[in-house]
């Protein structure tokens, strides 16, 4: 019972430090972080309906759709991203790690009442 609550403490506490670190987001560090943002939800899921992971981060902003698209396309066709395809009528960017090949997502820009809401979804094997 010891070990059980001792091991369930280092877990916690290892836990609370990558959060404290990087904060409630399962985007790999290299991922282009969009300014004055939080998380406003979160979902990671390890080897769920498809094998490897998925990670699912939404985003709100003050900015225009506009000025959030630009970002992400300037962002993602450097440093390692690619961008595969863009819509700008529906707010969409699809795009691959090129050092990573099976790593790919999109970005989905849509104007709220009163913010941008910004979903970001990564499939990695």
């Amino acid at each position: 019972m010891v070990v059980v609550i001792a091991a369930a403490a280092i877990g916690g506490a290892a836990l609370y430090h990558h959060y404290q670190r990087t904060g409630f987001n399962c985007l790999p560090p290299d991922f282009p972080a969009y300014p004055g943002t939080g998380p406003g939800a979160y979902n990671y899921a390890l080897n769920g309906a498809t094998p490897g992971s998925s990670c699912n981060m939404v985003f709100h902003s003050n900015d225009s759709t506009s000025t959030v698209l630009d970002f992400y396309e300037s962002r993602l066709g450097a440093g390692g991203w690619q961008i595969t395809s863009s819509n700008r009528d529906v707010g969409q960017i699809a795009f691959t790690n090129i050092n990573r090949a099976k790593t790919n997502g999109s970005v989905q820009v849509v104007a709220k009442d009163g913010y941008t809401e910004i979903t970001i979804q990564l499939f990695s094997p």
